[in-house]
């Protein structure tokens, strides 16, 4: 957790994870085989990178593809999750690396702000978002410019919601809970 910090994330994601902005969300984010310091969380490759620069509320930039090691439209059987939770802003930066498509595997929890594109009106066309997961946002942000079905600027969208998803979710991420049938006719 970063207590409205900024983080930053590429990488691939291998076990279930939360990674959060909100300073009253409390989530384990370290388990056995994660190594936990203060400038950052290091599982394999580079996941988190965290700056404390006062950023208010707390916002995540996605600096390159988040994968899963193990992808489930390939393999039902991938247990790697993914939550991403923030109290402002879950953006896609504005940097090379994103330029040409970016793979986002997470569910996007975003408190008071929303998932959007930096420089969405301004960037050359950066190809598509091939988001496996959810997008759960207080504000709807603008990842791109259209034409018709023609985009000027930014990314195209590939949303496919993680079916997974309806039975389980990353530890500690924000649910609804269970539903409980308390009458029924017909």
């Amino acid at each position: 957790m970063v207590n409205g910090g900024i983080v930053r994330m590429q990488g691939t994601v291998k076990g279930q994870f939360t990674v959060s902005t909100k300073s009253e969300y409390q989530p384990a984010l370290w388990e056995e085989q994660n190594v936990w310091s203060y400038k950052c969380w290091c599982y394999k490759k580079k996941l988190v990178k965290i700056q404390d620069e006062g950023y208010k509320g707390g916002s995540v930039f996605l600096d390159n593809d988040i994968t899963y090691n193990t992808n489930p439209l390939t393999n039902p059987n991938s247990t790697d999750l993914l939550g991403i939770v923030s109290e402002g802003d879950v953006m896609i930066t504005d940097n090379a690396a994103n330029n040409s498509d970016i793979k986002i595997h997470a569910s996007i929890f975003s408190q008071n702000g929303g998932f959007g594109a930096e420089n969405y009106d301004t960037r050359p066309i950066a190809g598509k978002i091939e988001l496996l997961g959810g997008i759960i946002q207080d504000t709807r942000r603008a990842v791109g410019t259209f034409s018709g079905s023609t985009t000027n600027h930014g990314f195209d969208k590939r949303y496919r919601y993680d079916e997974r998803f309806l039975l389980v979710s990353p530890p500690h991420f924000p649910g609804t809970g269970s539903y409980e049938i308390i009458s029924w006719f017909e």
